[in-house]
């Protein structure tokens, strides 16, 4: 399940954002169940908050839930974001299976609260599918404070020290020559994101997912072969369709381009380099 948590490292910073808000059979704390709440999180009957509040359903099915449908027909994506008076949201977005599949400006005054209510049809693919949804203010009216604060860093000058370091990465520096400026504070923008409803299409009463689930820990392979070497008769690409041998680590993985050669940089010292003895450690 998708959930929200924060924490505080001293009494004077305030905790509290994100929040996760659970599936109850009742809205009175006194009368919480325990045990429902902890099998609702595990049913992924969750959503989280950094502000709003999301609802979303597909009939009578909320996130957590499966809800069946055939190959190309149409669901019917029901979507309600509420707010405080003091702010609100500009951006709602849907994703199938990984893709954005819809999205829609908002055009709402902070003093509104239900901001947006809507009703969306998506078209079921040939395939098992999972449905999220996504409420985000970016404008500055939107913002948070001054109910809650812009998260400063300036005092650890960590902006800074990262764009020192990244100027000292070879293929960061190539495309940025003069050392990468950072903001010095974060403002709090409202977001919500609710955990997926999934789709039935082959009438089995669960979701099927395309590909097993990714091992736990990253199995050793040969970079020349790509072949597992606990196994010789698999490849990374048997576990996984997206993975590769990682020549590197010489282990199964994404390729993500670029990060992968930052790591390398770091490994080799580029870092520590730029910030000295005590500046970074190789991982």
């Amino acid at each position: 399940a998708i959930i929200g948590g924060s924490d505080s490292h001293a009494s004077s910073l305030e905790p509290g954002l994100p929040r996760t808000y659970i599936r109850s059979a009742t809205d009175k704390p006194l009368a919480i169940d325990v045990a429902e709440i902890s099998k609702n999180m595990r049913k992924s009957q969750v959503m989280t908050s950094y502000g709003a509040f999301l609802s979303v359903a597909i009939g009578d099915k909320l996130p957590g839930d499966t809800v069946a449908a055939k190959a190309g027909s149409k669901v019917k994506v029901k979507v309600n974001v509420q707010t405080a008076s003091w702010y609100g949201i500009d951006l709602i977005e849907i994703y199938m299976n990984g893709r954005l599949v819809h999205s829609e400006q908002v055009d709402v005054e902070p003093s509104k609260i239900v901001d947006f209510a809507k009703t969306i049809e998506l078209t079921v693919p040939n395939r098992d599918s999972w449905i999220v949804v996504s409420a985000l203010g970016r404008k500055p009216k939107h913002w948070m404070s001054p109910v809650y604060l812009d998260v400063p860093f300036g005092e650890l000058q960590l902006p800074r020290l990262a764009a020192m370091a990244f100027s000292n990465v070879p293929l960061v520096s190539a495309v940025f020559p003069t050392p990468v400026r950072f903001p010095d504070f974060y403002p709090v923008r409202p977001y919500a994101i609710a955990n997926a409803i999934l789709v039935d299409t082959d009438g089995n009463n669960q979701y099927d997912a395309p590909n097993p689930q990714p091992l736990f820990c990253s199995p050793k392979c040969d970079p020349k072969t790509g072949k597992l070497l606990a196994d010789a008769t698999k490849t990374c690409g048997d576990l996984q369709t997206t993975y590769v041998c990682l020549e590197s680590e010489k282990r199964c993985g994404v390729p993500v381009p670029g990060v992968c050669d930052i790591y390398q940089a770091v490994s080799q010292g580029a870092l520590r380099n730029a910030l000295g003895a005590h500046g970074a450690a190789a991982p």
